[in-house]
C-alpha cells in the first residue's frame, strides 16, 4: 500500500514537472525600457562603445527585446525558452549591410540581462563582430500596440 501511494505521488509530480518545464519565461507583460551598450570589432580604426536606451512592449509570446530598427530589418529565428531564459537567432538585411548573430537574455522579475551578438558581412569583404549587452526594466503597460 505504501509502495502504491509512494508511486503516485511520483507519478503526480512527474507528471506536473513535464508542462511546467515546457512553460515559457516569466515575462511580466508591457512597455521595457532597455540599455544596450554596443562593441564593435573588426574595424580599421577602434569605435567607443555605444549606449541607448529604447522602449519596447513585451509579452510572454514576444519575449525578445528587439530595437526600434531591428523590428524593421530583421527577422528573429529558432525562438528558445528555458526556464527564464530566452535565446534566439537573429538576420538582418539593411543600409549596414547582411548581418547575422544570436542572443540570450535572463528575465529576473521586472528585469533582464543579456548579451546579443551579430557579424556583419559589409562592403569590400570586410567583417564586423557586434556584441550588445542589454538591460532592462519593467516600466509600466504599453504605450501603444506594437
Amino acid at each position: 500500500m505504501l509502495a502504491r501511494t509512494l508511486l503516485t505521488v511520483v507519478a503526480v509530480a512527474v507528471a506536473c514537472a513535464l508542462p511546467c518545464a515546457a512553460e515559457g519565461p516569466t515575462v511580466n507583460p508591457g512597455e521595457w525600457q532597455i540599455t544596450a551598450k554596443t562593441e564593435m570589432t573588426g574595424m580599421p580604426m577602434q569605435m567607443p562603445a555605444q549606449t541607448v536606451t529604447y522602449s519596447v512592449c513585451m509579452t510572454p509570446d514576444r519575449p525578445v527585446p528587439t530595437g526600434p530598427d531591428q523590428q524593421k530589418e530583421c527577422k528573429l529565428l529558432d525562438v528558445k525558452a528555458e526556464g527564464d531564459a530566452v535565446s534566439w537567432a537573429i538576420e538582418c538585411n539593411g543600409a549596414q549591410g547582411q548581418m547575422k548573430g544570436s542572443g540570450k537574455i535572463v528575465y529576473q522579475g521586472d528585469s533582464l540581462a543579456g548579451d546579443q551578438t551579430m557579424t556583419v558581412s559589409a562592403a569590400q569583404g570586410m567583417s564586423l563582430k557586434i556584441v550588445m549587452h542589454m538591460t532592462g526594466k519593467h516600466v509600466g503597460p504599453c504605450k501603444d500596440k506594437q
